[in-house]
């Protein structure tokens, strides 16, 4: 069934083109696959995957957005946000932003942004560490929904029905407020989709439509939208769609016309999140294991794309669309024309890397820990043959394992100094100075490092990177006062801790080990909100 709306007010203009999801310059798409916990880089081209990184465990939700270099990966389990150098695939930057739907983040060239919905905050991280820069902003109520246009302005879509336009000022580091929209009839469940210019809100707990932002604001009311929406990531401003799950409906907005299409009535129950290729939209159907495919009309614009799997992703890049079969081996691409053809997303193959900053990780470094791990192996078997072996001698310096160091010679027999006799080697005289005594590992304590937090909720989340030994603990301190706030275990790599509302804060994290503490750099700057003071003035 096609019902037709006209506009309640203004006409759509517009020949805006869809933001890509994914922007690249090298012709490679990163998509996540959240069954196996990792993100898997194709190229389209070649219809072949190239690169697998593990950004978690498997099955955890996972949100990733590419740009300017740089991968930004949302573990929506943990809460973890990582953003990753694309030359090197390693992690510049990690910290706990929240975890679920509440915190959301967003890429644009190079502005990221970290949205908390509850706490009603916007703010700009730097991309290389995710660490807060500049003042954070806040809008006046709790935030629904955020997005950044291609203009590269912030809208956030406040519970309290009004739409708030930001732009960043990167020399001020603060963000400007540029504008403040009533959208009546908005609420928790409405979604914002980005255009060129200016957003589009998807309300269905009234069913309305706004437009704001695009030279030309309109209004609009769907009946049929009701209950879970979820809109296109981006599309044209004339033509913009949302899937309505709970009636069956996909919603578009085109030209000077709404447009309720029942997909239901052709083999689609629950749409999910559509996308828009060139002047078509795709609708997924994830219980139906397919992609249906209409024009601007919302009739028919191709046959069905058959999928194998029920995580069905939509992915814009580079004038293509690429329908991303999570857990399956194989995707499918689309051409702007409708065309499309198969490209492989797991090769088992293909080398699997962990994702984990590892700035360690240089020759010298290398050669040391394999030293270290050849030499716990001998001391583990003190007897060859018979005869017990010498224990490794550290008194000379030799730390290569070819002779001197451990009395053995390059391909493992005994040097010189070593004896083929029990006697022999009970007496014989060490060249330490007859400290014969079983040598102390290798001890490599660590302060740690790229300390981040962030306010939210009542309380502060703390986050550190650390390498080397595991401490007994770590301990959290605020800067300026020396009592503890936060302990951790030697794993955790973040603790929450109290704020103190109404001020501003830095935060250092000791690794507490048993014959010393090692303390970090400061974090950045945490402002604190005030509690409300009391009302006055009334009448």
């Amino acid at each position: 069934m096609l019902m037709l709306a006209a506009l309640v007010s203004g006409v759509l203009f517009g020949n805006g083109v869809a933001r890509t999801t994914v922007s690249v310059l090298d012709g490679l798409t990163w998509l996540k696959d959240e069954p196996s916990g990792q993100v898997i880089q194709v190229n389209p081209a070649t219809g072949k995957p190239q690169v697998r990184l593990g950004v978690g465990k498997a099955h955890e939700p996972l949100e990733i957005q590419q740009g300017e270099g740089r991968l930004v990966v949302h573990n929506l389990a943990t809460g973890q946000l990582s953003s990753f150098d694309l030359a090197t695939l390693l992690a510049s930057g990690q910290r706990v932003v929240g975890s679920g739907e509440d915190t959301e983040v967003l890429l644009h060239d190079k502005l990221l942004v970290q949205v908390d919905r509850s706490e009603g905050t916007i703010s700009s991280l730097d991309p290389i560490s995710t660490e807060v820069i500049g003042k954070v902003f806040r809008t006046k109520g709790a935030i629904v929904d955020a997005a950044i246009d291609d203009s590269g302005r912030v809208w956030a879509l406040e519970a309290n029905q009004h739409v708030t336009q930001l732009s960043w000022s990167g020399s001020e580091a603060v963000f400007a407020l540029e504008g403040r929209n009533a959208v009546e009839g908005a609420g928790r469940g409405s979604v914002l989709v980005p255009h060129q210019r200016g957003v589009t809100v998807f309300g269905p707990e009234r069913g309305v439509i706004y437009q704001v932002g695009t030279g030309r604001d309109v209004a609009a009311n769907a009946t049929r939208m009701q209950g879970t929406v979820f809109g296109a990531s981006s599309s044209p401003s004339n033509l913009v769609p949302a899937s309505s799950r709970d009636t069956g409906t996909v919603v578009l907005v085109s030209k000077a016309t709404v447009r309720e299409v029942d997909v239901r009535a052709i083999g689609c129950r629950n749409p999910g999140a559509p996308a828009v290729l060139r002047d078509r939209v795709y609708v997924p159907c994830p219980e139906q294991h397919k992609v249906i495919v209409l024009d601007s009309e919302g009739q028919r614009g191709g046959p069905d794309i058959q999928t194998r799997g029920d995580q069905i992703e939509l992915v814009i890049d580079d004038g293509k669309l690429l329908i991303n079969d999570q857990g399956e081996q194989q995707g499918t691409t689309v051409n702007p024309n409708g065309g499309t053809r198969p490209f492989t997303r797991l090769d088992p193959q293909l080398p699997r890397l962990d994702g984990q900053p590892r700035p360690q990780e240089n020759p010298e470094n290398k050669a040391r820990e394999q030293h270290d791990r050849d030499r716990r192996e001998q001391q583990n078997r003190p007897h060859h043959n018979g005869f017990e072996l010498p224990r490794p001698n550290h008194g000379n310096g030799n730390s290569n394992g070819n002779g001197g160091g451990d009395g053995r010679g390059p391909q493992g027999r005994p040097t010189e100094s070593s004896s083929s006799s029990p006697s022999a080697s009970a007496s014989s005289t060490p060249s330490d100075g007859g400290n014969n005594q079983p040598s102390t590992p290798t001890v490599d304590q660590q302060p740690p490092t790229s300390v981040s937090a962030a306010a939210g909720n009542g309380q502060v989340t703390v986050s550190w990177a650390h390498s080397g030994d595991a401490p007994n603990e770590f301990t959290v301190q605020r800067v300026g006062d020396g009592s503890v706030i936060g302990r951790a275990g030697p794993g955790a790599t973040s603790a929450s801790v109290p704020d103190s509302p109404g001020t501003s804060a830095r935060y250092v994290v000791t690794a507490v080990y048993a014959n010393q503490s090692l303390t970090s750099a400061e974090s950045n700057v945490v402002n604190m909100a005030g509690r409300p003071g009391a009302v006055s003035g009334l009448t």
